[in-house]
């Protein structure tokens, strides 16, 4: 009776092995979503958001956000699937891309605000000192309305382009001093 017992209490131990031996596996073998990578690649284009890269780097900061959202579409679609047949391959890569977009697209973004900034403070410059030679030499002179009209717009848009330079808005500036 014993030995039965024994075996018993051996072969429920060997089974009870089996079954936590198999839960392990099971557990060990699903996929991982690449949660690190796709958190990464958000942070990144919101630094690319923070540096208005959506202004100023138009293309590179669009291709990002739209390998973003191809890397949630695909994460999506494979969490329909069996667990087992995961693959977040295409996940991880476009999550991969797009933090590396979104990273250019700042470094960009920020050159060239930086490069904006110096030429819009050049124009603007040159814009006072040529409105300054206008008052000097064409004050006196019979000019048409129209002229005057053409003139004193000219120095309203300067005007607008400085507030919006001084604002930080140097794509409206540079319209302004463009017109």
């Amino acid at each position: 009776m014993k030995i039965k017992r024994s075996w018993k209490i051996i072969l429920t131990v060997v089974i009870l092995a089996l079954i936590i031996l198999v839960i392990i596996l099971l557990i060990r073998f699903i996929p991982k979503p690449p949660e690190e990578k796709v958190t990464y690649a958000r942070i990144a284009l919101s630094e690319a958001t923070s540096s208005k890269a959506d202004t100023y780097s138009k293309r590179l900061y669009r291709e990002a956000k739209a390998l973003y959202d191809s890397a949630m579409i695909n994460w999506q679609e494979e969490n329909k699937r069996f667990i087992y047949f995961r693959n977040f391959e295409k996940v991880a890569g476009f999550a991969e891309l797009s933090a590396r977009k979104a990273e250019q697209a700042s470094k960009i973004s920020k050159n060239n605000v930086l490069d904006l900034h110096v030429y819009l403070k050049q124009k603007a410059d040159k814009l006072n000192a040529i409105a300054e030679q206008i008052d000097k030499r064409y004050a006196s002179y019979p000019l048409s309305a129209e002229v005057w009209k053409r003139i004193s717009k000219g120095r309203m848009l300067l005007k607008e382009s400085e507030v919006a330079y001084k604002k930080g808005q140097y794509a409206q500036a540079k319209i302004k001093i463009a017109e």
